[in-house]
């Protein structure tokens, strides 16, 4: 065991646990589609709920995944760190994502996973994956469908990425996100209805769509001049969202789980 999981910043939440019955991220979350009556079996599977505090990190890059988890509260980025030292996030968790099932062939975790705010996480032992999905087959299905999720907004990240400007790569990120918050989120809504808690910094965004900060600073402000956004103490409100729309090239659809008959 590395220093790092000897000392890693995590903590077992006091009881009592959410119970998955009333769980109020259950509708987006791995659980979704399992029956009523089966929920207490599948919670069986949950080992613990842990705690982690903003800045710190749940997973590193490298190790041998002990555990998967659901984020239960908060919000995560899953990044990699390159040899110069920066950082590239390759997506931000919310609370119903499903983390830390992804492994290289050499059977280690090829990102981390750093809490952005304070988060609670319920935790799966990963060797028990195979069996709660052989337990109750409409969670791999809802599994599948959250994996083709993920990989469709990868997709557009990555065509942002080479083809598209700034504003346009930041456009879509702002409406990704307050869409999967407004979806995933219980009480998302900061100020009004078409606005949402938001904890995500400068430097995060830039570590996300391939910028400078200052490049970063100069697309906001302009987006807050002419009057598509304010971002501001926390909050991100869409104020034309059409437009706004319609320069990243965003579609609600991109973020939606597909059903799996």
């Amino acid at each position: 065991m590395s220093r790092n999981q000897l000392f890693r910043p995590v903590r077992i939440r006091p009881q009592p646990h959410a119970s998955c019955a009333s769980c109020e991220i259950r509708p987006s979350s791995l659980f979704a589609c399992v029956a009523a009556d089966h929920l207490p079996v599948m919670q069986a599977y949950r080992e613990t709920q842990l705690e982690v505090s903003a800045g710190q990190t749940l997973i590193y890059e490298g190790e041998r995944p002990q555990f998967a988890y659901t984020l239960y509260s908060g919000w995560v980025a899953l990044f990699q760190t390159l040899h110069s030292g920066k950082r590239q996030i390759l997506r931000f968790g919310l609370p119903g994502d499903f983390i830390g099932l992804q492994v290289s062939g050499s059977g280690v975790v090829a990102y981390a996973v750093e809490a952005l705010t304070d988060a609670v996480f319920c935790a799966f032992k990963y060797p028990e994956i195979g069996r709660m999905l052989a337990a109750e087959a409409v969670i791999g299905k809802r599994l599948l469908a959250m994996q083709i999720r993920d990989a469709n907004l990868c997709q557009h990240h990555l065509m942002g990425a080479g083809r598209k400007s700034a504003e346009e790569k930041i456009a879509f990120l702002l409406l990704e996100l307050y869409h999967r918050a407004r979806l995933q989120v219980p009480q998302a809504e900061c100020r009004n209805d078409n606005s949402i808690a938001f904890p995500l910094t400068q430097e995060d965004i830039a570590d996300a769509v391939g910028l400078s900060k200052i490049h970063v600073n100069r697309v906001l402000r302009d987006l807050v001049k002419r009057g598509y956004i304010l971002c501001d103490h926390k909050c991100l409100t869409i104020l034309r969202e059409v437009e706004l729309a319609e320069i990243a090239e965003f579609e609600v659809s991109m973020i939606t789980t597909p059903p799996l008959e």
